[in-house]
């Protein structure tokens, strides 16, 4: 927690130009523009902060990544064994061409 808010101290100084603990200028335009650097650099830090936990529909997502990677390995698993038998049957039959 500590880490993030240095990071979010180091970059509302690089928006800024300045040490965060210097006063602002009091002009209006001036003021309208730091307000909206800060205004965003606090919504990047929220949104930042909010990826970091994964929700319900990221683990759900994860769970049928793993499922159709567990469906991939088994269709390659099948594949093998098809290549198995037709070789098998290759080597009975004494066939010339030996690929399957």
């Amino acid at each position: 927690m500590a880490r993030s808010l240095l990071f979010y101290k180091y970059m509302l100084e690089i928006a800024l130009k300045r040490p965060v603990g210097l006063n602002l200028e009091s002009n209006e335009e001036n003021h309208m523009r730091t307000t909206l650097k800060l205004s965003s650099l606090l919504l990047t830090g929220l949104l930042l902060v909010a990826c970091e936990q994964d929700g319900p529909a990221e683990r759900a997502g994860e769970a049928i990544d793993d499922a159709a990677d567990e469906i991939g390995d088994a269709g390659d698993d099948f594949g093998d064994a098809i290549e198995d038998a037709c070789e098998e049957v290759k080597d009975g039959v004494d066939a010339e061409d030996q690929d399957c």
